[in-house]
């Protein structure tokens, strides 16, 4: 397991970030994802031979977000 902190982008509210969780967690081979809405960044414990951060910045732009590695 890996685990990442990431910044997103684009989320204004607490509705943003639980929709960044739950878009990050639905990829195969993420085992948790914890948004801050106040840091702008999210946790990410992952399995790398599975998904990795292309991946997972996919999901959010396709969900109105985007994400950076740090």
């Amino acid at each position: 397991m890996t685990d990442k902190t990431f910044s997103v982008k684009g989320m204004s509210c607490g509705m943003c970030a639980k929709h960044v969780k739950n878009a990050i967690e639905a990829l195969p081979g993420v085992k948790s994802c914890a948004v801050s809405l106040e840091k702008a960044q999210a946790a990410v414990s992952y399995d790398e031979k599975t998904t990795g951060f292309e991946a997972m910045r996919e999901a959010l732009i396709e969900a109105g977000y985007d994400l950076e590695e740090r």
